[in-house]
């Protein structure tokens, strides 16, 4: 449990892969970029799940928007994009 807890165990020998990819999303610019890039992917598609959601409770786009950071634009696309709209 070590290797998923503590930032220094980089070059525990019982799990090489863990530890090398590890390593790399902390240590190197290009694993940070991409570790920033699933997590912010991720946040879209939770808000995207709240706005289909909300579409279908039949709030208003507008209140979706502001629920869900997303523009109005935004929340027409993923309600037309879901058949919802």
């Amino acid at each position: 449990m070590n290797i998923f807890t503590e930032d220094n165990a980089y070059d525990d020998i019982r799990f090489p892969a863990t530890s090398s990819r590890k390593r790399r999303f902390k240590t190197t610019e290009e694993g940070v970029s991409e570790m920033c890039e699933v997590i912010e992917r991720n946040r879209a598609e939770g808000r995207a799940e709240v706005a289909i959601e909300l579409l279908k409770e039949k709030l208003s786009i507008e209140m979706i928007a502001r629920a869900t950071k997303l523009t109005v634009e935004q929340v027409k696309e993923i309600g037309k994009k879901n058949a919802i709209i």
